[in-house]
């Protein structure tokens, strides 16, 4: 991960914040998200103290089940009234998964490394 978010950083010319959150199964849900909520709530109130980091324009972003925990987050955010990040980016987020047929779920049978019974297998 620490190579993809350098070359963000580098690309973007942006501080980026990698989460190292608790991770299922030692921790269940929703441990993960208020780990996620806990970092962004230090980096809008405390960041400035540490670094020359402007937390003003802070876009969250998150794949898969990051992508989940980003959209988590921000809602926690702004029901806590923490400024609300400038933007999202979300890469095929997990977000629900209660439904059996949609478009993205008959593509994934064609997907080679994320088959739907992967999927599946992730979710127990």
């Amino acid at each position: 991960m620490q190579n993809q978010t350098r070359l963000w950083s580098k690309e973007l010319d942006a501080v980026v914040l990698s989460i190292d959150y608790k991770k299922p199964p030692k921790y269940r849900f929703p441990a993960p998200v208020y780990d996620f909520y806990n970092v962004y709530s230090f980096v809008c109130k405390h960041i400035h103290n540490f670094c020359s980091i402007n937390p003003k324009k802070i876009i969250l972003a998150g794949d898969s089940a990051g992508g989940n925990l980003t959209l988590s987050a921000t809602a926690i955010a702004i029901k806590y009234n923490l400024p609300k990040p400038h933007g999202i980016f979300l890469a095929y987020p997990a977000c629900d998964l209660r439904s059996r047929y949609t478009p993205s779920r008959i593509y994934a049978f064609e997907d080679a490394i994320l088959h739907p019974s992967l999927l599946v297998l992730c979710m127990h």
